[in-house]
């Protein structure tokens, strides 16, 4: 069972960063090949960002919501399943309800489903739930700013 927080160490720390360059890498090839150009998924975050409530949002889609997501779908959902399911299919299961709860086209539920196996990967070498949380993080902060920048 992962812990919450553990020993911290700089090792990990790039893990979870080399990870999170992966999957978004990942996540850009699969929507270059499967996402129509009528598909604009993140155009509704896109205009929050640039409202009055932009902060709000940043704060909310790419700290508060990655905590809350780890908790929910590594910390519980994963656990919970790994005493009754081997590993592969408590990950894939989790990460199947992971990806189709984002709610996005298919391109995207299969990007998210791969990003969610990294955080489960993560969680299951680091045995800490706070490294698929950074993980997390750091993709949505990716995400954000290609999207800002090539929206």
């Amino acid at each position: 069972m992962p812990v919450l927080l553990g020993p911290f160490s700089w090792s990990m720390m790039g893990l979870t960063a080399l990870v999170a360059v992966v999957v978004v890498v990942i996540q850009m090839g699969i929507s270059g090949l499967l996402v129509s150009p009528t598909e604009t998924q993140n155009d509704e975050i896109m205009a929050l960002i640039h409202s009055p409530l932009g902060l709000l949002t940043l704060v909310c889609t790419n700290i508060v919501s990655p905590v809350l997501e780890e908790l929910l779908f590594r910390g519980i959902v994963q656990n919970t399943l790994r005493r009754y399911l081997p590993v592969l299919g408590a990950i894939m299961l989790t990460n199947a309800v992971f990806a189709l709860g984002h709610g996005y086209q298919l391109a995207s539920t299969v990007g998210i489903f791969i990003t969610g196996c990294g955080f489960s990967w993560l969680v299951l070498k680091t045995k800490q739930l706070s490294t698929a949380m950074g993980c997390h993080i750091l993709v949505n902060w990716l995400v954000t700013i290609i999207n800002m920048m090539w929206g």
